[in-house]
């Protein structure tokens, strides 16, 4: 009922009817970020106080994140809440689910790729503090706060979280990213790529924070699956947003459909899809700065990290990345040590097996053969093939 009362707000911009889907949305217990993605089109004409407010209770499962991050706000919290809602909205649009973006590609070392595939290990995410770009979680901050020279106040009511993610790519054959990830011995071309479908992820969007659980009856045997996010490029030095993750227009071609007109008005698409995308994350960044220029930063800095750590520095946009993450308490039992290389994970429940489409080899990657009879032997009949990019 309460999407139907949405469909029909979007189209009478009636706020009336969305006032009466807010009221049916808590009932049936529908998170605030999933509302956003597929139930409501715009907020611009929407009194967020009436309709939007109410559902903050509904941003994670136990309702408590927005009350306890703003529990040392005395007055003006509704600038608060307006900052929370605005940031909701733009994680809302960097959900991944456009029809030509079915698959993307994750680049491992051969002998982990082995183990996952065979499912020895479970696929992780990573704390994001352990990856190459020093700047991660920052970039944002840095964006809304570039004319506040003051460092924010530690305060000790503010919980302390990690952050975890696991990276994928449109390019399921790059160059760059077989030089850059999955190098064995530290060598640049011998990881692999391995290409998921998108049933390994959520359909459902759900924010980072929230996580945990069963989302649905069709995942229970399955585990728990989380949702697939764009990133955000920001260029620090003119603080312009540059782009968003997406699949790029020559990765277009060479696949079954080989009508030109065809893959070409597709490219025009999305093209446009993305540009709208990129244009509306721009706009609502700029009201974000403007609307947390005066409220307490160290609250902001926590309020927002479902959206800190998909935003990222423009000199990393050649990668157009698009990120699962999962953001927990530093203390939480779900929380684990690899010992050998000294860094926190945690695991993500799905068989990754089932869910591959292709493998590709990097160019400098050996044993193919030997990877296809293992495979085989275990009766996974996955494509594989080897990459024909040139890595001297």
């Amino acid at each position: 009922m309460g999407g139907i009362l949405c469909y029909l707000a979007n189209i009478t911009k009636d706020e009336a009817q969305f006032v009466k889907a807010a009221k049916h949305f808590k009932e049936s217990g529908k998170n605030i970020l999933d509302i956003l993605v597929f139930s409501i089109k715009d907020i611009d004409f929407i009194n967020p106080e009436i309709t939007l407010y109410p559902l903050l209770d509904m941003d994670t499962e136990d309702g408590r994140f927005f009350r306890d991050t703003t529990k040392s706000i005395t007055e003006g919290i509704n600038a608060y809440k307006k900052a929370y809602i605005l940031s909701i909205s733009i994680i809302s649009k960097l959900y991944v689910n456009n029809m030509n973006e079915k698959s993307v590609a994750h680049y491992r070392e051969k002998s982990i790729s082995q183990k996952l595939l065979l499912g020895e290990s479970k696929f992780r995410l990573n704390n994001i503090n352990y990856s190459n770009d020093l700047t991660e979680g920052r970039i944002l901050l840095d964006y809304l706060f570039a004319n506040k020279k003051e460092e924010p106040n530690k305060s000790e009511s503010i919980m302390e979280y990690i952050a975890f993610a696991s990276c994928f790519m449109f390019n399921h054959n790059s160059l760059n990213q077989f030089r850059l990830y999955g190098k064995e011995n530290d060598v640049e071309g011998t990881g692999l790529s391995l290409v998921f479908r998108d049933s390994f992820f959520s359909k459902e969007a759900q924010m980072p924070l929230m996580q945990s659980g069963d989302n649905s009856v069709e995942e229970k045997d399955d585990g728990k699956k989380y949702t697939l996010f764009r990133c955000i490029y920001i260029d620090p030095n003119t603080q312009r947003v540059i782009t968003v993750g997406q699949k790029e227009a020559h990765l277009f071609y060479g696949g079954e459909n080989n009508n030109i007109p065809t893959i070409e008005t597709k490219i025009k698409n999305h093209q446009v899809y993305i540009g709208t995308v990129t244009e509306n994350i721009s706009i609502e960044l700029k009201q974000l700065k403007e609307l947390v220029c005066d409220l307490d930063q160290t609250v902001i800095e926590q309020l927002l990290m479902n959206l800190r750590y998909l935003v990222k520095d423009s000199n990393y946009k050649e990668e157009q990345e698009c990120r699962i993450i999962k953001i927990l308490p530093s203390n939480d039992c779900n929380i684990k040590i690899d010992k050998e290389k000294k860094r926190k994970y945690v695991e993500y429940a799905p068989l990754v097996s089932k869910y591959i489409e292709k493998i590709y080899f990097g160019p400098k990657a050996s044993g193919i053969e030997e990877f296809k009879s293992i495979l085989s032997n275990n009766n996974l009949n996955i494509p594989i093939e080897k990459s024909k990019n040139i890595l001297a």
